[in-house]
């Protein structure tokens, strides 16, 4: 829907739980693109468990995709935006935020 009003949008899928490969994504990115406009940042994840049931390996799971990726994602693109003196971010979270799981 959105590529027929926009025909110049790109989307680019990544595995943002590749910490290390971030930077390098983001370049290509502009590389590829001539530039840097728009990030939407929306991906998670969750354990479909209790708290008091949920793994320390669990947590950190969900904390390093939801939080840390969001993170690093934003501040390599800010860097990017902040050269071209334009920018917008998105951040789209679950519904969890609200309700609770």
């Amino acid at each position: 829907m959105i590529k027929k009003q926009y025909q110049s949008i790109k989307v680019k899928k990544f595995d943002i739980s590749e910490h290390s490969r971030i930077e390098e994504f983001i370049d290509d990115v502009v590389l590829e693109l001539g530039g840097l406009d728009v990030l939407i940042n929306n991906a998670g994840t969750n354990v479909d468990n209790l708290s008091l049931r949920m793994k320390e390996e669990e947590w950190k799971k969900v904390i390093d995709i939801n939080l840390t990726s969001t993170f690093l994602l934003t501040k390599h693109a800010i860097k990017k935006m902040l050269r071209n003196k334009f920018g917008r971010v998105v951040n789209i979270t679950s519904v969890v935020g609200h309700t609770g799981n």
